[in-house]
């Protein structure tokens, strides 16, 4: 399966589009029926950064085809942690189960030049 590498530079807005697979059958995990949908990144400070589908950063745009996006704000990405092949932590919630994926080596996080 290939990834995509994604690059922030601190400092900027960015949205990013992420499909969720089944890791056995490479097959859409199907979001139908999810109460939360959490995505976490390393803050350079050691917390972490937590974007939400109830916090509008999280948005499903196909339930059926697992694909999620979210945004990260000109006001958060300041604080992410600089450095080359971090990852990406997406918790999914339905009813009273919950659905950790590891997006392994996918971003990384730039300073400005300017």
């Amino acid at each position: 399966m290939a990834r995509k590498k994604v690059t922030i530079i601190r400092g900027e807005k960015r949205t990013i589009s992420v499909t969720i697979v089944e890791e056995d059958s490479l097959e859409a995990y199907d979001l139908t029926g999810n109460s939360e949908i959490k995505v976490c990144l390393k803050n350079q400070d050691g917390t972490t950064l937590e974007l939400t589908k109830t916090g509008t950063q999280v948005t499903v745009v196909s339930e059926i085809k697992g694909k999620i996006s979210f945004v990260v704000s000109e006001t958060d990405s300041p604080n992410l942690k600089v450095g080359d092949d971090q990852d990406i932590e997406i918790e999914i919630t339905k009813s009273s189960d919950k659905r950790i994926v590891q997006v392994k080596q996918s971003l990384d996080v730039e300073n400005r030049l300017c």
